[in-house]
This record gives structure tokens, sequence and C-alpha cells, in this order.
């Protein structure tokens, strides 16, 4: 659910109807502590209009030096709070700003590990509902990240290319064609087969309780189709 903090005080913005005037019955956002908070936001454009109001500095982002422990921890409640609805990381509302910090910061782990073909496989937990790829900073170690940058061409199981995939010893990015996005798939995981031969990534979406690195060759010949 997203959170919508009120810029000028400490309610929610939440959707209220207009009841008169020449608006009446047209939807806007007005904050929770009305009547003595009386800020008002139009639907369209209100998540920009509140990161501009909220954070009035750059946002930090995944792939930038500020996505931090440190940096993310001196955010205020308010901050973290919409910094997490917008990344869709979910939090409750008894849940302290250390607790929120962890979890955006997970939103930059992932597994990766070769396979007994030489292939190299990767993957991540999917956050959102409508995935559409990452960006991020990583400090993860390997060979495979330690030598040159490489790029991947993203396919489905028919060789059909839906997007691309990028690692290198600091980044890793991963991004979707529009018709490729993965949608109501929270809490599963990505998993991508690195083929280094002919710079391929096979996508596939599993359920991370029946997969993981340690039984993962059980279900090699499911994957590879």
């Amino acid at each position: 659910m997203l959170y919508l903090p009120c810029p000028k005080c400490n309610g929610e913005l939440q959707v209220r109807v207009a009841k008169q005037g020449p608006k009446a019955g047209l939807e806007f956002y007005g904050c929770d502590n009305f009547p003595l908070c009386k800020f008002t936001a139009g639907k369209t454009n209100v998540v920009d209009l509140v990161k501009k109001e909220i954070f009035k500095k750059q946002i930090p982002t995944q792939d930038s030096k500020y996505w931090t422990k440190e940096n993310l921890s001196k955010l205020s409640k308010k901050e973290i709070r919409f910094l997490a609805s917008i990344n869709d990381v979910s939090f409750d509302k008894q849940d302290g700003i250390n607790d929120i910090v962890d979890g955006l910061l997970s939103l930059n782990n992932f597994e990766l590990f070769q396979l007994q073909n030489k292939d190299w496989c990767f993957m991540y937990n999917i956050a959102s509902d409508f995935f559409s790829g990452f960006k991020f900073i990583h400090n993860f170690k390997s060979k495979f990240l330690n030598t040159n940058d490489k790029e991947f061409e993203v396919t489905n199981n028919r060789g059909v290319v839906g997007g691309i995939f990028k690692a290198s010893g600091s980044k890793v990015l991963l991004e979707f064609n529009d018709n490729y996005q993965i949608k109501n798939e929270s809490g599963n995981m990505i998993v991508l087969i690195l083929n280094q031969d002919n710079k391929s990534a096979l996508a596939q979406v599993v359920n991370p309780q029946v997969i993981n690195s340690k039984n993962f060759s059980d279900f090699l010949l499911t994957i590879r189709n």
C-alpha cells in the first residue's frame, strides 16, 4: 500500500471526494488531520509532488552512493517510510527507522554461483508486484564479477529477447522490455541462467521456498526447459 505522508504535518494523505463546488464528485488527496491541516493535492502526479516536498535534497536511489545504512539511518521517519513505500518495501507502523533501513538494503541482495556446465546462475528476490527491473551498487565478490563488464540478452524459453542484464565489479542492472514486465510476482524469485558463450540470460520466475542454491541442480532440467 502506498504511504503518502502529508508534507505539512505528521498526517497521511487519503483519497477524498469533493462534496461541493465546481469539482464536486471528483477525487483528490487530503490530509487525515483535517480540519487541523488543510493540505490537499490532486490525484495526478501526487507521488512526485510528495517526493519533492519531503526530500528537499536528491532522493536516495539503489544505485547511488547514499544507499548505505549510515546515510539512510539519518532520514526522518517520514522520509524513510515514503522511501520504503515507493520501493515496494513493506513495513508496519510500529517499525523503527533501522528496521525499515534493513528492508531497503535487502533490495540489493542476490545470489550468484556457477553451475556444473560452467554457466552462471543469478538469483534475486522480487519485492514488487509490478517488477520491471533494477539497478544497484553491490559489494558481492566472485570471479564472475571481478573480470570485465558483462552484458547479456535476457530471453524466455522460446529464445525471444525481452530485456538486458549487465554486471560488473560494482553494479548490477536488469531491465525488461515493457511487454516483459513481471506482474503479481512479489515474494517470488527471478532466476537468470547466464551463458557467457552466446551472451544470453534465460529468465525464469520461481518460488524461493522450492528452489535455492543448494538444491538448484535438482531443478536444472525443469528450468533449462
